[in-house]
C-alpha cells in the first residue's frame, strides 16, 4: 500500500514538473531548500488537527535516516 503511495506522489510530481508547474524549491529540490519549505509551511498554515499527522511523517521519516 505505501508502495501505490508512493508511486502516485512520485508520478504527480514529474507530471507537474514536465509541465513546468513547479517553483524552484521542487524543481530542483535540495533537503535545505525541502526543511525550509516545511518551516514555512508549518509557520504559516499549521493547523492543530495536523498534528498526529506531522508527527507520524517525521518518525517515518527519523525511522529511515537510522535504517540507512
Amino acid at each position: 500500500m505505501f508502495e501505490d503511495y508512493k508511486n502516485a506522489v512520485l508520478n504527480f510530481y514529474q507530471e507537474k514538473k514536465a509541465m513546468g508547474l513547479l517553483s524552484e524549491t521542487f524543481e530542483n529540490p535540495t533537503q535545505a531548500k525541502l526543511r525550509k519549505e516545511c518551516l514555512l509551511i508549518l509557520k504559516n498554515r499549521y493547523l492543530k488537527k495536523d498534528d498526529e499527522t506531522i508527527k507520524a511523517f517525521f518518525i517515518l521519516i527519523i525511522s529511515l535516516m537510522i535504517m540507512n
